[in-house]
């Protein structure tokens, strides 16, 4: 079989490739995401912004392209005849690696100043990855902590803000999934948490509703909504 000039042979090598077992016995991310986090809280000179601009725009399309790389090759892995890659060592693989480049993108757009300019496809193709994830229902704590970060962030960025909405349709499914839990009384330690992050992202976006509101003088339907 032939995928285009690829080989099934050949796409199967690149997807273990990318699905690799990295994992060290060193911690390498705890170190360096706050060290990364400084690098970035550095004020930049109007002089070298335009740099600086396509600076982030590069890194935060690596993140993204990497996570599509991952789901791709672990998809195609999945459907051709590995289908033992969606358990075990593997599927914790690629959920790390997942979450590492997801985690950096995020931290890049709410750590950078406002002024430094960052493509809308960019930042809605991450919004869009994020409401992948919440609806795949892995219900991982990381995965309710991004959205309410990025809204948070989104009180002081136009262009979060009008992109933030993108996430509501993935977050009020994941409370549907869970809501029957509350009925019948058997929701778990876990999902709770999960809920209360959902609500309190819906407070900020809530917020951020009232705030560009009261900047007219008359109601009107805002650009998060």
């Amino acid at each position: 079989m032939v995928v285009g000039i690829f080989t099934t042979k050949t796409i199967s090598d690149g997807g273990r490739e990318l699905l690799k077992d990295e994992t060290s016995e060193a911690d390498l991310v705890t170190p360096t995401l706050p060290a990364f986090r400084s690098l970035l809280a550095v004020s930049c000179h109007p002089s070298v912004r335009e740099h600086y601009g396509k600076l982030i725009h590069g890194l935060l399309s690596s993140c993204l392209l990497n996570v599509d790389e991952m789901r791709f090759a672990f998809e195609i892995l999945t459907c051709l005849w590995e289908t033992k890659v969606t358990q075990g060592t593997r599927r914790l693989d690629f959920i790390e690696k997942v979450k590492a480049n997801l985690l950096v993108a995020v931290l890049i757009l709410t750590i950078i100043p406002p002024q430094v300019a960052v493509s809308r496809d960019v930042v809605e193709h991450l919004f869009f990855l994020i409401s992948q994830k919440l609806e795949e229902g892995d219900q991982l704590l990381w995965q309710f902590t991004a959205p309410k970060t990025l809204a948070i962030a989104a009180s002081r960025s136009e262009l979060l803000r009008a992109c933030i909405r993108l996430l509501l349709p993935a977050l009020v499914q994941c409370v549907a999934k869970i809501v029957p839990r509350l009925d019948e009384g058997t929701v778990s330690e876990q999902q709770a948490i999960l809920i209360d992050e959902v609500w309190k992202t819906f407070a900020m976006l809530v917020s951020l509703a009232k705030d560009e509101q009261h900047q007219y003088q008359y109601p009107r339907i805002t650009n998060l909504f």
